[in-house]
């Protein structure tokens, strides 16, 4: 296995007992998968030690949750960066905030429901007072002024329900957005992304947010999610920031002809970052749009001379070099997420998973199950294809002995029986 720089999530989940994850984010390789009796630096230090010692790779970065153990193994034991996951982010704003809108919302329904009730009341009354043959006496109900009264409450009712609609739609496009920008490329037009315009664009999504948590009245423990939240946007702009870095580094390290660089970082980096993240698209929509900004990528780059002196085999070390590039990278733990769903759904299909169930269920991901192209995470990691499972299962498994042959009854016996 060649030697080289590596990204890994990291996360602890809770199928029986405390279990800590790990995996390589771009082979999907699981690197750990253990129980534990704590999650502290500590023991991950000990776990994860273990594994990377065997290995000729080096973290340079760790994509996790905000867990205080997580982020101090990461700086001061692996000296990497940290990479905050965004749908965590994301997800403190919608618990901070969708409660207490979604009530007002139920409570404006529920308001203009009476209102429209009280008006329809005062209609009808109307009618039947004008339909009945003898009045009834006294001074005449002022009908007409009760019935604008109505009307007045049920226009108010109208308003105040589309505020707070319209408050939340606001603080859920907002919330959305963060996640649109948190890219190294704009994937509407391609070009690349600054951290000084990441933190403006992330700085105008908090705005919004405040401005409508502030009209709502949230409550301060909804104020403190949505604070969270917030104290995470220099570690996201410092993630794009140490992408650029890596970019630059790695790119020193290919050894680019001085032509090739603009035609590198201009074309063939966003091409492979929007080929990566086109099946991520949230909806058809979205994903014409990246499909249809990789081709408008693909025809200029067609058209520059540089791109066409180059032969057929370097263009394809260097869609390869670019690939790698995007990969660095990372805004979510979404591989850890997901391994932990099914690491949930196995321990409650067997009530609980023993140590020996959870290393074999390790080895069937990484070294038998297989991706649509056709590779096993061993083999993108390893970078050169592992032995058979099952022939290696064969290969050191005892086989049981033959049974023994069937003897027959003495006469005497068989003539008892």
């Amino acid at each position: 296995m060649p030697a080289k720089a590596v990204t890994c999530a990291l996360d602890e989940t809770f199928p029986s007992d405390i279990c800590l994850v790990g995996i390589e984010t771009d082979s999907n390789f699981i690197l750990l998968e253990q129980f534990a009796d704590k999650r502290d630096c500590d023991t991950w230090q000990q776990a994860m030690g273990k594994r990377l010692s065997a290995l000729p790779v080096k973290v340079i970065q760790v994509v996790s949750d905000e867990a205080k153990a997580l982020i101090k193994y990461t700086r001061e034991i692996l000296g990497a960066h940290h990479s905050p996951d965004v749908f965590h982010v994301q997800q403190d704003i919608i618990k901070g905030t969708s409660p207490s809108l979604r009530a007002d919302i139920k409570q404006a329904k529920a308001a203009l429901i009476l209102a429209n009730d009280a008006l329809q009341a005062w209609i009808e009354a109307k009618i039947a007072y004008e339909q009945c043959v003898i009045k009834p006496s006294g001074r005449p109900v002022q009908y007409d002024q009760q019935i604008d009264e109505a009307a007045k409450e049920q226009s108010n009712a109208i308003d105040h329900l589309v505020e707070v609609v319209t408050r939340r739609e606001a603080v859920q496009e907002a919330n959305r957005g963060i996640g649109q920008d948190y890219h190294p490329f704009d994937l509407e037009t391609g070009e690349k992304k600054t951290p000084e315009k990441l933190a403006t664009q992330l700085k105008d999504h908090f705005s919004t947010i405040d401005k409508q948590t502030e009209q709502a009245g949230l409550s301060e423990n909804s104020l403190k999610r949505v604070q969270k939240a917030r104290r995470v946007v220099d570690s996201l702009v410092h993630t794009l920031r140490f992408f650029w870095c890596q970019v630059a580094i790695m790119m020193e390290g290919f050894n680019l002809p001085d032509e090739m660089r603009p035609v590198f970082e201009g074309y063939l980096l966003p091409m492979a970052y929007i080929e990566a993240h086109l099946p991520k698209a949230r909806d058809a929509k979205q994903k014409a749009k990246r499909r249809d900004l990789y081709r408008e990528l693909e025809n200029q780059l067609n058209g520059l001379d540089a791109w066409k002196h180059q032969t057929p085999e370097q263009k394809t070390k260097l869609e390869s070099q670019a690939k790698k590039c995007a990969q660095v990278f990372q805004r979510s733990s979404s591989c850890v997420e997901g391994r932990n769903g099914q690491l949930s759904l196995k321990h409650h299909a067997s009530r609980k998973m023993s140590p020996r169930q959870l290393a074999a269920s390790t080895v069937i991901h990484n070294y038998f199950i297989t991706r649509s192209d056709g590779t096993m995470a061993a083999e993108r990691l390893f970078e050169q294809p592992p032995d058979n499972l099952f022939e290696w299962l064969l290969a050191k498994t005892d086989c049981p002995p033959l049974p023994a042959q069937k003897r027959s009854m003495p006469r005497k016996l068989r003539m008892v029986a």
